[in-house]
């Protein structure tokens, strides 16, 4: 019956749209499933949080989305770019450029060590805090640059394992943390995500280790880093408009004030994390596309994704004051008119 239903929709759609909307269903399940999940869990992370505590977090994981733009060097596009060209011997160029990367953040480890007190003061925590956002960094680079590969190569449904166990065995972990915990509460997600995060750069350094030559090719290093760095521009817009709110919130009204504001983000997340889908999806389909010159069928699909997009977004500007005012309670209510603006910035940097 499926494999029947399978073969209808495909020549419904077509070929390229019956691709991009099979693998946008896995990484759109999967993300949606993730985010299903810590709506589910607000009602009691909200209750054993207080604003300020939500506010720590938010700063942990802005300082994280920060570095990261620059401590993965832009690997991840020279990833999904070179994947498909038949000119550039893709195996060496990854190698070459994950060893540049794995070196430059050794140097990073120190520099920021050094340096740690200044730019503590700066986020608003403790230096220790800070330090651990570097190192949770930069196990976030490997993973982060895993995950575009198996979204280049169409291995969503290898993704949508790794990422839906990753989710959901960190929201519970963390919540587990945070009520055994007597004091910094907080610290339970840190705790709890950092270790699974370990788990997963383990498995991945273990899966790839058979292709890892520990030799630097100079020339590929120098190709993905001459298309990567310019997109770093385009890496730390996606920061301004995603993180740096809560950096001016912090230093303006303090952390309970950066919760409050991080609370409604993450609502307005939903519309993030479609788009997120959509494009991983489209990725590939666009780069095999422009490989053989097909403009007239990128155009064409490009339309029609983004009138999806716009539906969404108007679907959760209208009625997400509703449904959140179910799952929240009166300490966060106050931060609800904000979601349907952060709806609108994700719709607009989509």
């Amino acid at each position: 019956m499926f494999k029947n239903i399978s073969k209808y929709l495909f020549v419904l759609l077509g070929k390229d749209n019956f691709e991009f909307f099979k693998h946008a269903r896995k990484y759109v399940t999967v993300d949606m499933i993730g985010k299903v999940v810590t709506f589910l869990t607000l009602p009691i992370v909200t209750r054993i949080l207080n604003p300020y505590g939500f506010g720590i977090i938010e700063i942990f994981y802005t300082i994280a989305a920060i570095f990261l733009v620059f401590f993965r060097l832009g690997l991840n596009n020279a990833i999904s770019r070179f994947y498909f060209d038949d000119k550039i011997n893709y195996q060496s160029l990854v190698n070459s450029n994950f060893l540049f990367v794995f070196i430059m953040n050794l140097i990073f480890l120190v520099v920021f060590w050094i340096y740690r007190t200044p730019l503590s003061n700066f986020f608003g925590i403790s230096s220790i805090l800070f330090y651990i956002a570097i190192i949770y960094t930069i196990m976030r680079v490997f993973y982060t640059c895993y995950e575009d590969f198996l979204s280049i190569s169409k291995r969503s449904n290898e993704y949508s394992v790794v990422t839906l166990i990753n989710e959901i065995v960190v929201t519970f972990a963390a919540i587990l943390l945070m009520y055994l915990l007597e004091k910094n509460k907080y610290m339970g997600r840190i705790y709890s995500h950092i270790f699974f995060l370990s788990l997963i750069v383990l498995y991945i350094i273990i899966r790839f280790v058979k292709y890892i030559k520990f030799k630097l090719d100079f020339k590929y290093i120098k190709i993905a880093l001459f298309f990567s760095l310019p997109l770093i521009l385009n890496d730390f817009s996606g920061f301004i408009l995603n993180k740096f709110d809560i950096i001016i919130i912090n230093k303006l009204q303090g952390q309970s004030a950066a919760g409050l504001y991080g609370f409604a983000y993450r609502i307005g997340l939903i519309m993030n994390t479609i788009s997120i889908a959509f494009n991983r999806s489209w990725l590939p389909i666009f780069y095999e596309k422009l490989k053989i010159n097909n403009y007239k069928s990128i155009n064409l699909m490009l339309r029609n994704y983004n009138k999806i997009i716009c539906l969404i977004a108007i679907t959760l500007m209208l009625f997400s004051r509703e449904l959140i005012k179910i799952i929240t309670t009166d300490q966060f209510s106050v931060s609800l008119p904000l979601v349907p603006i952060i709806v609108l910035g994700f719709l607009f940097h989509y």
